[in-house]
């Protein structure tokens, strides 16, 4: 996904945390930009011809490739369970460039209570997935006051922000800052 700012320029606006990158370059909220049109879909494709792959909008950019100009493109999802076009032989097959092996340990490790308050308080979603951000744990009462505040719905990622937790930065490397903390005083990242 990315949204188009004032200027015309793309700004990719990646998971999590697509809304706030949203709002940052439009000022609009994901349906106010999405009814201004200014969001779009990125899709890797393939030139049938050259074999180049890159990303387009497939419903706004011209459809040729960036490398030989060729007509042939074909988006990777298109490509899934057809002939390879470079060997000729195989099928294209969906599959995840990571392959993830937990540590052997990793059952008996120990898991800090604000992950423990995290996970319970998004399993409380009701029918609607919707959270009271009003009754939040303590532990993360101050993500629940700033996700009330800019109005973004999207606690978990706003939580996740404030941990530094998509960028491997758990709770931090000495013993010191692994200590349970509440989700502001934790590794704070701007937003």
């Amino acid at each position: 996904m990315y949204a188009i700012d004032n200027m015309g320029e793309r700004h990719p606006c990646l998971h999590p945390g697509e809304d706030m990158a949203i709002f940052k370059h439009t000022g609009l909220s994901y349906d106010e930009a999405k009814a201004a049109g200014r969001i779009g879909y990125m899709q890797h494709c393939v030139c049938m011809e050259c074999l180049a792959q890159f990303d387009l909008d497939i419903d706004r950019d011209p459809l040729f490739c960036l490398n030989c100009s060729s007509s042939a493109i074909e988006t990777a999802k298109n490509l899934l369970d057809k002939q390879c076009p470079s060997c000729r032989k195989g099928k294209i097959e969906k599959s995840s460039p990571f392959r993830l092996k937990p540590d052997p340990d990793w059952e008996s490790l120990p898991v800090p209570e604000i992950v423990k308050d995290m996970v319970e308080y998004l399993n409380s979603r009701d029918k609607e997935r919707r959270l009271d951000t009003h009754n939040a744990p303590e532990s993360l009462a101050e993500a629940s006051q700033v996700d009330r505040k800019y109005g973004y719905g999207e606690f978990s990622t706003i939580v996740y922000k404030l941990c530094g937790w998509w960028q491997g930065n758990f709770l931090g490397g000495t013993p010191e800052k692994q200590d349970q903390k509440d989700s502001m005083a934790l590794n704070l990242r701007e937003a």
